[in-house]
């Protein structure tokens, strides 16, 4: 008896001292921070070893607990150290993304930037690099996708042209602003080396977006983006008696694009062969950071600071650090739902439904402005399903949002619509796609994205698009956007014509007459309440205007809190050649007082075909 109570108290001290082993809880995790390293000349330094760097935060120094360098052209990968950066060799890649402003450039700059990237992927794209093309101005997502695919990035560069060059330097610097906000919200959650290039040559411009720049600062961060913007001006000739170009960079205060380009690990200011050469290969650092602090938020003043000890090496890093995701080798779909809301925040997720966005400012609503957007999307790319009737039976999803450059998001406006077509409809639809037309109400002026998604009700298929927007404020003087359409033949009214013609295709045949119709919003007026307005029409094609009319001058009498329909007629000649155009409509207040706007323009695409 004695013996088993000795026993069993053996055994209890026993399974006292296997619970008092308990493992502790790690004091540190371990954090990563990606960079380039080059030497005096810009060429990638690919030799460092851990005992190279030395790595401080928030005046601590950190264990540097690994080191793995990446070569982005040949997916090979080595490290040091025990700690090493997961990326398998098709994920050791590089992802560029090409973001032209070509709301602000000029036909020579576009046909600059256009040679510049068409270089690219002839001559020096490798294999595993992946590209995406996209304007400021508007695109979609067959068109801007993130691929390896030449024949689709060589039509997206195609599809980038002048538009008239009167857009404000305070509409283009929005635009980009919102083209590189959904461009980095589209790269998270993509593996392997990720750098954004602006063309631009409107880098320096400020606007309300700074308020909101914050907010990218983060998302960059998360989305282990690198930012360049390269400056397209002309440098003057220093005896040109206005001297040389201010650089852009010797500002006395970074603005919000140089704090992003900073802290991404990126350039301001530079050029594409410079970013070539430095993106051909990277790094990614881990190191120790006490628990107790990694739950404290930091600011960007405590973030880590990598610093190189050998000479003639300069480090661009990011001045933000990550945690390592674990990796998850059979992800469970996700819910239809949250696709949807996903592809709505990037402009590479939808590229299986050919989809076409056409923004419309058309109105006021009190303070907000009311804007059409039309959908036009490719009926080969939706599920149907024929009956024994013939009547073919599906149905789509779509959401509609916008951002404005002040960081402001309205709520999307969601849609469902189950498709029912007799056989000769759907016929038709296969010609001419389908539209949609979903209403928005901005509240703010400025700089707007409007984003669009469509999604097959049945497949796993679907598209998206953007479009940027100028919004003016309530009680400014304004045109609303242009709509175009086919002329009635005898001039007398304006034709009905094909919707789908109208709001988003705009094809037209070279002989037809088109009308021009656009609302003017608050103008001003003399002692008798007369407006006195100068219009004048203008058509480009590839950067030349191949039509400019004659200034217009316009009287009416103005009537408070209303706006004025106004119609022009333009007469396409018979021999003008097949492609792509853009119509633009100046407005000049001839009675407006100093200070106040004077000049404000809309342009509008249209395609012209046999």
């Amino acid at each position: 008896m004695k013996r088993r109570l000795a026993a069993l108290l053996t055994c209890a001290l026993l399974a006292f001292g296997q619970r008092s082993k308990a493992p502790l809880p790690p004091s540190t995790t371990t954090r990563y921070v990606d960079f380039v390293a080059v030497d005096d000349a810009g060429r990638p330094v690919t030799d460092l070893r851990p005992e190279d760097l030395e790595i401080t935060q928030a005046g601590h120094p950190r264990t540097l607990a690994g080191l793995t360098w990446f070569d982005a052209r040949r997916h090979a990968a080595g490290a040091s150290g025990a700690h090493s950066f997961d990326l398998t060799p098709d994920e050791i890649n590089r992802n560029f993304i090409a973001i032209v402003d070509d709301l602000g450039l000029s036909a020579a700059k576009i046909a600059e930037v256009r040679g510049a990237l068409r270089s690219f992927i002839k001559d020096q794209m490798e294999s595993g690099d992946r590209m995406a093309v996209l304007p400021v101005s508007a695109g979609d997502g067959a068109l801007q996708q993130l691929t390896d695919d030449r024949r689709v990035l060589s039509d997206a560069i195609d599809r980038i042209q002048f538009l008239g060059g009167n857009v404000t330097e305070r509409t283009a610097s929005g635009a980009t602003w919102l083209t590189l906000h959904h461009a980095i919200e589209g790269l998270e959650g993509i593996r392997g080396r990720k750098f954004i290039v602006l063309f631009s040559e409107n880098l320096s411009a400020t606007g309300t977006h700074d308020a909101a720049a914050g907010s990218l600062f983060s998302d960059a961060g998360a989305a282990m983006a690198a930012v360049y913007a390269i400056d397209l001006r002309d440098p003057r000739d220093p005896r040109d008696p206005r001297g040389p170009l201010p650089a852009a960079a010797a500002s006395p205060t970074q603005s919000p694009l140089e704090k992003l380009t900073s802290l991404t690990g990126g350039l301001f200011g530079t050029d594409l062969a410079h970013v070539l050469q430095a993106e051909d290969s990277f790094y990614v650092a881990g190191y120790e950071e006490p628990v107790a602090e990694y739950t404290v938020v930091r600011t960007w003043d405590d973030q880590p600071l990598i610093t190189v000890r050998r000479a003639g090496v300069t480090l661009r890093t990011r001045s933000r650090a990550l945690t390592a995701e674990a990796r998850q080798e059979f992800p469970a779909p996700p819910d239809y739902v949250l696709q949807v809301r996903r592809a709505l925040l990037s402009p590479f997720a939808g590229s299986t439904i050919r989809t076409r966005l056409t923004s419309h400012f058309s109105s006021f609503a009190g303070q907000s402005a009311v804007v059409d957007a039309s959908i036009l999307i490719d009926a080969h790319d939706l599920s149907m399903i024929r009956d024994a009737k013939n009547v073919y039976r599906g149905s789509v999803r779509m959401m509609v949002d916008a951002r404005a450059d002040t960081g402001r998001v309205i709520a999307p406006v969601e849609r469902a619509y189950d498709i029912v077509m007799p056989g000769a409809e759907y016929e038709s639809a296969l010609r001419e796609g389908l539209l949609f037309t979903l209403s928005l109400r901005l509240p703010a002026s400025g700089v707007w994205r409007v984003r669009a998604v469509t999604a097959d009700g049945v497949s796993d298929r679907m598209g998206t698009a953007a479009q940027s927007l100028w919004i003016p404020a309530a009680g400014e003087f304004a045109i609303s956007s242009l709509d175009v359409r086919t002329a009635d033949p005898a001039g007398a009214k304006e034709s009905t014509g094909n919707p789908r013609e109208r709001s988003v295709e705009r094809r037209f045949k070279a002989g037809q007459a088109l009308q021009l119709l656009y609302s003017i919003f608050h103008s001003s007026a003399d002692e008798s309440g007369q407006a006195r307005l100068e219009m004048r029409t203008r058509m480009y094609a590839q950067g030349h205007a191949m039509f400019v009319g004659n200034p217009l001058e316009v009287t009416y009498p103005v009537v408070p809190a209303t706006h004025r329909q106004v119609s022009g007629r333009l007469s396409l000649a018979r021999d003008v050649a097949p492609g792509d155009y853009i119509l633009e409509v100046t407005v000049t207040d001839k009675l407006a007082p100093p200070g106040k706007p004077r000049t404000v323009s809309r342009f509008i695409n249209i395609q012209l075909r046999d």
